[in-house]
């Protein structure tokens, strides 16, 4: 409820506040950047990481710049779900269950 709340106000109130887009495009390339960073050092399996560039390259050289968020996204997350059993680190507790 809190996000629908949230997304209500915000649409209610956004549109009262000026709001600048510069440095936007800077802004979001740096958060990525930090969390692919992040990501990185804090796993030692990569595959994940090269799934999204491999993916986001073929899209991009398929499709173009201007349409492939969606495209990569999905093809991303279907990816990801495929190789799911893959990727994910085997547990020993999952194992002696």
């Amino acid at each position: 409820s809190y996000w629908i709340l949230g997304t209500l106000l915000g649409g209610i109130f956004g549109g009262l506040f000026p709001f600048a887009l510069e440095g936007i495009d800077f802004i979001m390339t740096a958060l990525f950047t930090v969390l692919l960073v992040e990501h990185w050092l804090a796993n030692k399996r990569h595959t994940p990481i090269y799934i999204g560039l491999i993916t986001s390259s073929l899209v991009l050289l398929i499709v173009g710049p201007g349409r492939m968020v969606i495209p990569s996204t999905l093809l991303i997350i279907t990816t990801l779900l495929l190789l799911r059993k893959q990727i994910e680190p085997q547990s020993p507790l999952k194992e002696d269950l």
